[in-house]
């Protein structure tokens, strides 16, 4: 037992039910106050509306990989610009394959999936684009 301000806290608070404990010694369980220590007040939160917040926010962050699929797409672009299907073929259909792949599974909500792939595709054509600029330059 430790005390937070005028309130006796057990340190096993996590394995019973909250209650708020006014210095009087009367027990309110259930029962929300500012006074309340923090181990109660955290776990409270997180087992009714903070626990929903914390699983909205999981869940907004398996959304669409737009960033992801836009950069991959600039990469390529850039790599053919800058002549990759001459000098770089093979690592630049890799990441068109990888896009398309990506674009597949965004098709069908497979957004991690998706995410990954829209990666892969944009660091392949990163590599095909410096390869094509290194040999490039030197002819």
């Amino acid at each position: 037992m430790f005390a937070w301000g005028s309130h006796r806290v057990d340190l096993l608070v996590a394995l019973r039910p909250i209650e708020y404990i006014r210095p009087d010694g009367v027990r309110h369980p259930w029962r929300v106050n500012v006074h309340q220590t923090m181990p109660e007040f955290i776990r409270k939160a997180l087992s009714g509306i903070g626990g929903l917040v914390v699983l909205l926010t999981l869940v907004a962050c398996a959304g669409p990989p737009v960033q992801e699929m836009s950069d991959a797409r600039q990469a390529i672009q850039a790599a053919e610009e800058a002549g990759a299907a001459k000098y770089a073929p093979v690592p630049l259909d890799q990441a068109r394959d990888a896009l398309a792949s990506a674009e597949e599974k965004l098709h069908k909500r497979a957004y991690n999936g998706a995410r990954n792939d829209a990666r892969l595709a944009k660091q392949k054509a990163t590599h095909a684009r410096s390869i094509a600029e290194t040999i490039g330059e030197g002819r």
